[in-house]
C-alpha cells in the first residue's frame, strides 16, 4: 500500500481483494500461469510477498506484523490466509518454496472444505 510500512496482513488484504475481484486487466501484461486470476498474478510479486511473510514467522510459532515483532492471532491468521492464496500463483515455484496450507475461501474467510459445508444452504 502506498505510504504504509510493510505489514504481513496487507499481503492478504491486497491478494485477497484481487482474488475476490478476479482482476483481469487487459492493460497488464500477464505472466504465463495456471491460475484463474492471471491479472492478479501480473500485479503482485507473490514470491517476494511469501518471502516477507516467512521472515515474519517467529520461532515461538505464529507470525508478527513486521520482522522481529512478537506473533499475534490477527497477523498469524492473515499471513496463513495469504500463504494459502499464494500457493497457486507462481508456476516457477520449486520444491523449496512449495507451501502446504489448506485452500481458502476468500468470501467467507474460512477453509474451502468448511465453506463447502455451507453450499447446500446458499440459494
Amino acid at each position: 500500500r502506498p505510504n504504509k510500512d510493510e505489514d504481513t496482513c496487507y499481503s492478504y488484504w491486497i491478494g485477497g481483494t484481487l482474488r475476490l475481484l478476479q482482476v483481469d486487466d487487459p492493460t497488464v501484461q500477464p505472466r504465463e500461469s495456471s491460475s484463474n486470476t492471471v491479472g492478479a498474478d501480473a500485479l503482485l510479486n507473490h514470491g517476494a510477498l511469501c518471502d516477507y511473510v516467512f521472515q515474519c514467522q517467529t520461532q515461538m510459532g505464529g507470525f508478527g506484523k513486521i520482522v522481529g515483532a512478537y506473533p499475534d492471532v490477527l497477523h498469524s491468521f492473515y499471513s496463513l490466509a495469504y500463504l494459502s492464496l499464494s500457493q497457486d500463483h507462481d508456476p516457477d515455484d520449486d520444491e523449496k518454496t512449495k507451501r502446504v496450507v489448506g485452500s481458502l475461501n476468500c468470501t467467507l474467510g474460512i477453509g474451502s472444505n468448511t465453506a463447502a459445508l455451507f453450499e447446500p444452504n446458499v440459494p
